[in-house]
Formats: structure tokens, C-alpha cells, sequence
């Protein structure tokens, strides 16, 4: 295998890439442009706000805290930009603060996030199948 192919692998995952086709009837149209969810900078913004936490906390974690902190991962580590409008069609400006408004908003966060996960896997998968394939050949 060459060395050039493991490296557009792993750019795949930490660089990201545009993901449109999200099967989830509510996200229609919607575009992500996310990283793989193990990109290094999820890793350690993970590892970062896992250890700001108390050591009870620590011992034995929520399960609030545990989606809280996931939440924070996606929109500052794997979210890197949308297609998303306004009512009046104006593009919403990417920021990781909005994503984190709009990825924990009571009505929509739910499905913005389980879409957001779906993109992260389908750009992991893109690496991991383009290292496979040459790995075959």
C-alpha cells in the first residue's frame, strides 16, 4: 500500500468532508461538513473536559454529563461547517458556538445531532474504505 493513500485516509478523518445524503426525513437538503468523531481534536477536547470534571464525577459518570460532553466533542471537534437557512433563506453562519445553540435545542437537537453522527461516520467510513480497497489491491 502506498504511503499516499494512508495519508488521504487519515485527512479524510481529520480534515472532514461534505456529507448530503442524510437519511433522516427532517435533515432533507441539510449538508454537513464534519470529521471523522476520533479526529484528534475530538480525542482531546474529549480528554480535556473529562478531566475538568471532579473525581467523583469522574468515577462514575452521568449519563447527562456523559451526552454533555459528547455534545460539546461534535460541535467543536467534528461539526466544521452546514448549509443551513433562516426562514427568510439566509445562510446561518457557521460558528461552533451556534452549532452548540442548535445541537442541544430542545426541539431540534436531537435529530441535528443524530445527523451530525451519521456524517461523522459516513466520512470515517470514506478513510477506512479507501484504505481498504488498497489494502486489497
Amino acid at each position: 500500500m502506498k504511503l499516499s493513500r494512508i495519508r488521504k485516509g487519515v485527512r479524510n478523518v481529520t480534515e472532514g468532508g461534505w456529507v448530503d445524503r442524510i437519511p433522516i426525513d427532517a435533515l432533507e437538503g441539510v449538508a454537513f461538513r464534519v470529521r471523522g468523531a476520533r479526529n484528534p481534536d475530538a480525542i482531546k477536547l474529549r480528554a480535556d473536559l473529562i478531566a475538568a470534571l471532579d473525581e467523583e464525577q469522574r468515577k462514575a459518570l452521568p449519563a447527562d454529563t456523559v451526552e454533555a460532553i459528547a455534545t460539546e466533542v461534535m460541535a467543536r471537534a467534528v461539526l466544521l461547517d452546514w448549509n443551513l437557512t433562516d426562514e427568510a433563506d439566509a445562510p446561518i453562519p457557521f460558528t461552533p458556538e451556534a452549532a452548540l445553540d442548535l445541537l442541544t435545542d430542545p426541539e431540534i437537537g436531537e435529530t441535528m445531532r443524530e445527523g451530525v453522527a451519521y456524517a461523522a461516520a459516513v466520512v470515517a467510513a470514506q478513510g477506512r474504505d479507501a484504505l481498504e480497497t488498497d489494502a486489497k489491491n
